[in-house]
């Protein structure tokens, strides 16, 4: 069965964002503040799934570099092929954009109701398998 692992916030305000949870739930921060071709994050756990707040430089969901809320979830899978082969078949459909790729996320797909998701073999920092 796969995994939600990583939640990911569009936010103009990560640092704050991520300080209120931390204080508020007592989820330990990962990483951040930092700059990243694709915006200034942060990173806080639960240890068990780890939400990232970011400031992101581009749009990479069609929403504008305005929007602000749930910008994508991400799926640990044991087989990334077979796992994007299920998801077009089901009528999901990968997502191609200009970023850089640190390892955190493996490919972006959106599903039909329009959610984007990232599946990774690998678990996020500060993730449980």
């Amino acid at each position: 069965m796969a995994k939600l692992r990583h939640i990911a916030i569009a936010t103009r305000t990560p640092a704050e964002d991520a300080k209120f949870y931390e204080d508020t739930f007592g989820w330990q921060r990962l990483a951040g503040p930092a700059d990243h071709p694709l915006g200034r994050f942060v990173v806080v756990t639960d240890g068990t799934v780890n939400i990232a707040f970011v400031d992101f430089s581009s749009d990479q969901i069609g929403k504008g570099p305005a929007y602000t809320g749930l910008h994508h979830i991400g799926v640990l899978v044991s087989d990334g092929e077979q796992a994007a082969d299920d998801i077009q078949s089901h009528g999901g459909r990968r997502l191609d954009f200009e970023g850089g790729d640190d390892g955190g996320f493996e490919v972006k797909f959106v599903g039909p109701s329009g959610l984007v998701f990232d599946i990774a073999e690998h678990p996020w920092l500060g993730t449980s398998l």
